[in-house]
């Protein structure tokens, strides 16, 4: 199972960045008539906007946790060249929560799940899950499943 975070948390961002770009164009031929100035001004902030647009699809589309039947595996990116790759074996999970915030959240059924791990104080948490119910019920199937399980983690 591959848990990304929900899309519609960086709508707002892309809708920002494109109305950015909107207004870029709308005072395109004011920015013209400023000379190299205003067409150095209008080509940077289409640079920057398309930049700021890539980064946006690019780290949210390289962000995801992947479960397999004996791990828990989080890539996360950064940046473009800094990345970190975390792995939790299903066999130290003590305990798994949901936790909901209110407002659109709620109404958009988008949460966090919250994980906690033997021998950890902080607790892992994933954020910005579409139905997290569904992904805790999944969770939690493989932890019993794993736990009563006699696997072994060694790889």
């Amino acid at each position: 199972m591959i848990i990304r975070p929900y899309f519609g948390v960086v709508v707002g961002n892309f809708t920002m960045a494109l109305l950015t770009l909107v207004l870029d164009f709308f005072l395109m031929f004011y920015l013209f008539s400023l000379g190299w100035w205003g067409a150095t001004a209008f080509l940077a902030i289409v640079f920057l906007v398309f930049f700021y647009i890539i980064r946006l699809w690019f780290l949210w589309n390289n962000n995801y946790v992947l479960v397999t039947d004996q791990r828990l595996i989080d890539c996360e990116r950064f940046s473009f060249f800094r990345a970190a790759v975390t792995t939790v074996a299903l066999r130290t999970i003590r305990h798994i929560v949901v936790g909901r915030a209110t407002g659109w959240r709620n109404w958009f059924r988008i949460g966090q799940v919250i994980i906690e791990i033997n021998n950890q104080e902080n607790p892992y948490i994933i954020y910005n899950v579409k139905n997290p119910e569904q992904v805790l019920m999944a969770m939690n199937r493989l932890v019993i499943v794993n736990q009563t399980s006699g696997v072994d983690d060694k790889v």
